[in-house]
Parts: C-alpha cells; sequence; structure tokens
C-alpha cells in the first residue's frame, strides 16, 4: 500500500516517516503531493473536494493545528483547510465547521465556473448533432 506523501502526511520532526491509523485511511494517500500545495491552482479545489470528502478530516485540521506551533512553513492544504484558514481558527475568529463550509463554497464556485465554459462548447456541439441541451 501506497504511504502518504511525507509533505502532507505529516510535517513534525518528532514523527517524520511515520504513519498514523487516521493517517492510513486518508483520501489523500493516493494523491500527488503537490496537489495539496494551496498556492499551485488549479488543483486547489480538487484537493478542497478531496478533503471535504474524507473520512478523517477532523484528525487531519487538529493535526495540522497542532504542528503549525511547532515548525514553520505550513503551507498546505489539509483537513479541507488552507493555511491561512487554520490561522484564523487559531485565533478564534472562526470554526472548523465554519471553514469547512467555506472550502465547499470554493469548491463550488470552481465548478460553476468549469460548468459556464463548457457549456457553450456542449451547446454548440449538440445543435450540430440536432439535439439540445439542458441549462
Amino acid at each position: 500500500m501506497t504511504s502518504l506523501p511525507l509533505s502532507h502526511a505529516t510535517t513534525s520532526p518528532s514523527s517524520a516517516g511515520e504513519e498514523t491509523v487516521w493517517q492510513a485511511r486518508g483520501l489523500c494517500r493516493f494523491m500527488p503531493p503537490e496537489l495539496w500545495e494551496h498556492d499551485r491552482l488549479p488543483g486547489h479545489p480538487e484537493a478542497l473536494r478531496l478533503c471535504l470528502a474524507c473520512p478523517v478530516k477532523t484528525e487531519c485540521v487538529n493535526a495540522a493545528l497542532i504542528e503549525a506551533t511547532k515548525i514553520s512553513g505550513d503551507f498546505l492544504i489539509r483537513g479541507a483547510t488552507t493555511p491561512w484558514q487554520r490561522e484564523l481558527i487559531r485565533r478564534g475568529t472562526v470554526t472548523i465547521p465554519t471553514m469547512w463550509e467555506r472550502s465547499a463554497a470554493t469548491v463550488a464556485r470552481h465548478d460553476e465556473e468549469v460548468y459556464q465554459k463548457i457549456l457553450p462548447a456542449m451547446s454548440n456541439e449538440a445543435t450540430h448533432r440536432g439535439q439540445q441541451v439542458a441549462a
């Protein structure tokens, strides 16, 4: 079985390379590590989408919140949150469920943008075939 990318699995020097039980259940295990770098669009919405569906997102975001206080360089999407979202959580400005709602809204906006871009092409193709596309 493939293990989590080290850069995503853990950034804590004390547990580097060691996989926890919850990490073994993460959906991120089989994805490329660069998907979790929050500044690398268009992967950002896809990473959030996977994280939001992950059965261990709570454990992951909690680990990210703890680990970020021990090290610098917290720049990955973890537990369906970006680094700046986790900073707001640490400050007590928002809750984790609120951030998950915002992440879901980001994914929905991305999906709508993609849909709006491909809809004209789908309509043109269907028109050429004599079909209609529902909007």
